[in-house]
C-alpha cells in the first residue's frame, strides 16, 4: 500500500486515489467526523465537578 506522502513525492496522486477507491475507503464520513468532534469538545461531568479555578494571588 502506498502512503500519501510517498504518492506525493513520486507524483502519483492519481494512483494513490485509485488504490483508496479500490479498497472501498470513502474520502470522508461527515457523521463520524461530527461525532468525534462532539465527543472531543464535551467535558465529562466528573471533570467539571472536581475542577476548581486556580487561585490568583501571591
Amino acid at each position: 500500500m502506498t502512503t500519501l506522502r510517498k504518492a506525493l513525492a513520486d507524483g502519483n496522486l492519481e494512483g494513490f486515489i485509485a488504490e483508496r477507491e479500490a479498497e472501498g475507503q470513502a474520502p470522508g464520513d461527515a457523521d463520524k467526523a461530527a461525532d468525534l468532534t462532539r465527543r472531543l469538545t464535551e467535558t465529562a461531568k466528573s471533570v467539571k465537578r472536581t475542577s476548581k479555578p486556580a487561585r490568583s494571588g501571591d
